[in-house]
């Protein structure tokens, strides 16, 4: 079993779009999230969305390697996010996004290294809130880490029948 130890992180840059990609769809693909066929038309979506957020610098990310391979990888966005309770009154905010690891690879603390990374970046950004959405075999690692669960919710316009009808 290799330890975090063993793993180096390096940046993403603009060349790695297709790994941050392939990483995301297989997050969707894990979680149930969408068919095959909504996957690759989502894949090209966030591909159009990612580029120029990694031009911009307001997307960050790691890739964690073994050798020279790309085993795993996580993605922090600058958001504009209004005042709030938990952020004060600052207006950018992060987005922990795309936390992969490649099965073979998982419990073995990489997960953790990238998370502590990217809470490292948040920090020297000035970053006072992260917000991210944890799958349920994620979730405990990130209450460990200090992580607090909210009650969001999240509502697809396009689904919206029951109940809005009154209203038009």
């Amino acid at each position: 079993m290799r330890s975090p130890a063993h793993y180096t992180l390096r940046a993403v840059t603009a060349s790695d779009a297709d790994v941050v990609c392939v990483h995301r769809a297989a997050i969707v693909s894990e979680v149930g999230g969408a068919r095959p066929s909504a996957q690759t038309a989502d894949a090209a979506a966030f591909r159009d969305w990612l580029m120029p957020l990694l031009v911009s610098g307001d997307y960050a990310g790691w890739l964690a390697m073994s050798r020279d391979n790309v085993i795993a990888g996580v993605g922090l966005v600058l958001v504009d996010w209004p005042p709030h309770p938990a952020g004060g009154r600052d207006r950018r905010s992060g987005y922990v996004m795309n936390v992969y690891v490649e099965p073979v690879h998982r419990r073995r603390g990489v997960a953790r290294l990238l998370v502590a990374r990217t809470v490292t970046e948040a920090h020297r950004r000035g970053l006072r809130t992260l917000v991210l959405h944890a799958s349920g075999a994620a979730r405990a690692l990130y209450e460990k880490l200090g992580w607090k669960s909210t009650p969001e919710m999240v509502l697809t316009i396009a689904d919206a029948t029951r109940g809005y009808d009154k209203f038009k």
